[in-house]
């Protein structure tokens, strides 16, 4: 049952250059009855649950809502509107008060060109009660965001974690998007010491930094090193009992003169699905180019990894490298190359863009492995680590890749019943990256579909795949539509090439339910052709809430996937997960990011639904 709906944007009027403030990236949070919510919209707010005397829902009011660009001191233009577009990180000080923590800005582009590159990245503690800020400290010097330094154009897409009184953020970077200047952006994680946290707060510090990235030599002039590397996305992950803060790292901006060197030399490779002439076109070349610009690297006396498009667990105490386990070869790729691998840009051999972009890394205590580290890429592969050595268990070939995901935003975890969720994206239509994105997926039960996601529940133990869900009847194109090809992607074939996988799920046939969702009219975006499934599942009590771009959250049986309810959007694309907490389904939607026709406004208020499932009498 919907319970209210909360507009992030304020009563912002949309106008044709201002459809990206429609959009929604991160899970509200919800504490104490309170919803603490983000957007792309330039405002932060909370709204408090109200419940009568025995508990009932009976509705939200604002607690309170702060201006960004005021909250972090820049006097604008009117229409510019800094944001914060992750979920905040909630603590209580000393004094037992709640505090949030959020870091600003997401985009350099929300801000006036004078401002770019000056503007380092902030964090922001905020009173959780009033709104009130604490403080606000620079996570940089702003001198490191000037063009040719290690922060330039920084980007706060990820959200912080804190762990006994630290908070552990990591930073990204659209520098990239200028394929003017040099390529010097390093992708780096920070940890923040909190400080006293009275009643009047000790200002923060930082402990350590460490960077994706090695540092460039002098020899080496700004843009001719490698670049990239950002911490795009989630909060890290935390594992206590041995020291160890978890996360995934983003693909090259750019390589050296040796790692370019390899990447284009000439190897001619052609089978039934792709033909290519240097050996950086394919997975097994990019690897081995890799392996090469390690060993290049220790020979200029470098020991700090390359850890790009990695899996990275570094020592809480010194930000050390405690171990990182690269998904993919060299890979570099700019704003320039779309989603067309074969578009020209600024790369000598474009990558496929397959960075670790999505949900934090699941750590799971498995019966049949002990304590593991759970993660994907873009490429829609999926890797078991043993937490305390970082030696790859197992790599499963889930899903067709490419730059908006084969698995995008991640991945979910039952440790109940020990299942994995994992959504293929599988395309869809996206304006601002170069249309089209065509997809062939070959479902458990042999049907092809073309830019239909689905999402997969697999077993943590043994990686075998337990059942598959697909959107509902009317929005899925099947390859023989129109302007659906019977073909596969090429991309994902060449950049698996020459890789071993031990288990592939994607175009395999397997004895496992195939379940399809049921025809809707209350879906935002019906008839579109924007069934793809870009959010993280979320799960409690036996349910699994699984999100689909065209507007829609379903509630599946966690056992079988089969269908149980249904939320919608009032309006817009569902481009982020649920959160699922206090009786209540809580869903961001709009994203017109992407689409400028996939806008929307609201913060959806569900009450979990009270269904029952094979595994439950009753459930929410």
């Amino acid at each position: 049952m919907e319970l209210c709906k909360i507009d992030y944007t304020q009563g912002l009027v949309p106008t044709p250059s201002n459809t990206s403030n429609f959009s929604n990236s991160a899970k509200p949070v919800i504490v104490n009855d309170t919803i603490y919510w983000t957007g792309f919209a330039g405002v932060i707010g909370a709204h408090q649950i109200q419940r009568d005397e025995y508990g009932n829902f009976i509705g939200c009011n604002q607690l309170w809502v702060q201006n960004v660009s005021t909250l972090v001191g820049l006097v604008l233009p009117f229409g510019y509107l800094p944001s914060v577009r992750s979920s905040p990180a909630y603590y209580e000080r000393g004094n037992g008060q709640g505090t949030l923590l959020y870091t600003a800005i997401d985009s350099i582009f929300s801000l006036p060109p004078s401002l770019w590159f000056i503007t380092p990245p902030f964090a922001i503690a905020l009173d959780a009660k009033t709104g009130e800020k604490l403080w606000q400290i620079d996570l940089v010097d702003p001198s490191e965001v000037a063009v040719g330094m290690d922060a330039v154009t920084p980007s706060t897409t990820a959200s912080p974690r804190i762990y006994k009184n630290t908070a552990y953020l990591g930073f990204s970077s659209l520098n990239n998007a200028f394929g003017n200047l040099p390529m010097t952006f390093r992708g780096h994680m920070i940890a923040l010491d909190l400080g006293g946290q009275g009643l009047s707060p000790d200002m923060p510090s930082i402990k350590w930094t460490q960077y994706t990235i090695p540092p460039r030599p002098a020899n080496y002039q700004p843009g001719t090193w490698f670049a990239g590397g950002g911490v795009w996305a989630s909060a890290p992950s935390i594992i206590p009992e041995l020291g160890l803060v978890i996360y995934g790292s983003g693909q090259l901006y750019n390589y050296p003169d040796f790692a370019s060197a390899c990447m284009q030399r000439p190897q001619s490779i052609t089978t039934a699905t792709f033909s290519t002439t240097q050996k950086g076109q394919t997975g097994k070349g990019a690897a081995e180019c890799l392996k090469e610009a390690e060993a290049r690297l220790k020979q200029l006396g470098i020991t700090q990894p390359l850890a790009t498009n990695s899996i990275i667990a570094l020592n809480m105490k010194d930000g050390s490298y405690a171990w990182h386990v690269p998904t993919q070869g060299l890979d570099n790729w700019q704003g320039a190359c779309g989603l067309n691998i074969d578009q020209p840009c600024n790369v000598p051999v474009p990558g496929p863009d397959w960075d670790i972009s999505g949900s934090s890394p699941i750590v799971a205590d498995l019966k049949s492995l002990g304590k593991v580290v759970i993660s994907h890429n873009k490429g829609g592969a999926l890797f078991w680590i043993k937490a305390e050595t970082g030696k790859v268990i197992r790599k499963a070939d889930v899903c067709v890749g490419s730059a908006i995901g084969g698995t995008h935003w991640g991945l979910s975890y039952d440790p109940k019943n020990e299942t994995i969720y994992v959504a293929c994206s599988a395309g869809g239509i996206v304006p601002n990256f170069g249309g089209i994105v065509n997809y062939l997926s070959i479902l458990a039960n042999g049907r092809k579909t073309c830019m239909s996601g689905y999402l997969n529940a697999i077993d943590a133990n043994t990686g075998q795949l337990k059942w598959q869900t697909l959107p509902a009847r009317s929005e899925i194109v099947d390859v023989n539509s129109s302007g659906c090809p019977d073909q596969l992607y090429p991309v994902d074939e060449r950049f698996k090439y020459g890789l071993n996988f031990d288990i592939v799920i994607k175009n395999n046939q397997f004895n496992v339910p195939v379940n399809v969702m049921p025809n809707s009219s209350k879906i935002p975006l019906a008839h579109q052709q924007k069934a793809r499934s870009n959010g993280i599942p979320a799960n409690a009590n036996d349910i699994v809430y699984w999100p689909v771009y065209y507007g829609t959250v379903y509630a599946l049986d966690a056992k079988t996937g089969a269908y149980l309810k249904e939320m919608n959007c009032d309006e817009g694309a569902l481009y982020v997960g649920p959160s699922v907490a206090k009786g209540l389904v809580m869903l961001g939607c709009g994203y017109g990011n992407f689409n400028s026709a996939d806008v929307g406004k609201s913060i959806m208020v569900y009450g979990l639904p009270n269904i029952i499932t094979n595994q439950t009498k009753s459930a929410g």
